[in-house]
Order: structure tokens, then sequence, then C-alpha cells
């Protein structure tokens, strides 16, 4: 072999020794190739259970560990906008207290639990909150993250139904008459409108 050849050979050996080691980087840096399945599915499930046994025995710091405790948390109820773990859990311990007399009896039904990606999952669902002066029920949609292993919630979106049928049925929350307001006979169906919409306006968090 001469000096030519050495060389060739040398420079061939570098060059296939270079394309084994990018190969074997691309194959360490693919993404996964997991997808979101059953068992998936039944954990996400089960963070929402946790907290809903949580907050029915009065346990608000149980119910709040399935939010991711970051200021990356985003909670949206009603025309407001939440930002960060402490903002949210200070805003649940005032409008609720930690006691099963004021947070009262929490239940919801899971509408749709639907996967995306491998490490993620936006569940959809109804609520319902009774035995508590903050009585009332709604639509919920949750965003929930993989992170090490455990499903976080990092998006709460939170909406509560019209108070209407309700409040005529027991004449307001828990059984406490709606004052009556004197109007004209003609005025009656313009300011039961005006009324309602006022007293629809506001949070909507219950969930």
């Amino acid at each position: 072999m001469n000096h030519g050849q050495k060389v060739e050979w040398r420079v061939g050996r570098r060059l296939g020794l270079a394309l084994v080691v990018c190969c074997m980087s691309c194959e360490q840096k693919s993404p996964s190739t997991h997808e979101f399945g059953a068992d998936d599915d039944e954990s996400v499930r089960s963070v929402l259970e946790t907290q809903r046994a949580a907050w029915n025995r009065g346990d608000i710091e149980g119910f709040l560990s399935g939010y991711e405790q970051s200021e990356e948390l985003v909670f949206t109820s009603g025309a407001n906008i939440r930002r960060g773990f402490a903002e949210t859990r200070t805003k649940f311990r005032a409008k609720y207290g930690d006691d099963p007399s004021t947070m009262g009896t929490l239940d919801f039904d899971l509408i749709d639990v639907r996967g995306v990606g491998a490490d993620g999952a936006v569940v959809l669902g109804h609520w319902e909150l009774t035995e508590t002066p903050q009585v009332g029920e709604g639509i919920f949609s949750v965003i929930l993250e993989r992170q090490g292993g455990t499903w976080r919630i990092i998006h709460d979106h939170t909406s509560a139904s019209a108070k209407k049928d309700r409040d005529e049925a027991d004449g307001g929350v828990r059984g406490a008459p709606r004052p009556k307001e004197a109007v004209e006979p003609q005025q009656v169906g313009v300011d039961h409108v005006k009324e309602d919409r006022h007293a629809n306006e506001g949070e909507g968090e219950g969930r």
C-alpha cells in the first residue's frame, strides 16, 4: 500500500466512524414513541377523582395538589384570569375556607378525556357544588401535563351555569328569598332579563 492509498484508507475510516457516531446520536435524540393509552386515561381520571375526594373531606390542600405548583399555572373563571399556584391557592382558601361546612359537597361528571400527544390531556366535564353558600354548577375544561411521571393540571377553565332555575326553585341561594323590586307591569320582561344578566356576571369557579 503506497502513501496515497494509506491516506485514503485513513480518511475513509474516520468518515465511517463519524457516520456511526452520528447515527447513534440521532437514535438517542429521537422522540418517544409512547402514545396516550388506557393507563394514561386512568391516571388522568384519578387526578380528578383525588381532587373530588379531598374537597369533600374538607382538605383544600389535597384538592390543590392536583395542580402544577408553579407560576406557570393558569386558572380562568368568569371574566377573570389568575396566574400562578400561589394566587390560585390564596383565592380558593379565601372563598371556600378549609372545612366541609364551607366547602360543601363537590361532584362532577367527566364528559370526555382526550390525549394530546404522549404527555398531555384535555378533560371536559360538568361540576356541581352543593351544601355551601357558594352553591353552583357548570362546565369545566382542564389541561393536564405529565411531569416526571405524574399528571398535573396546568390550565383550568371553569364556568358557572345561569342561576335562574335554582333561584326559582328555592328562592335564592340555600333557600334565602330573593327580594322583589317594585316595577311597572310593562317593564317586568326587560327588568327580569337585566336582573338575570347582572346576577350571572362575576366568577364562576367552583369545580
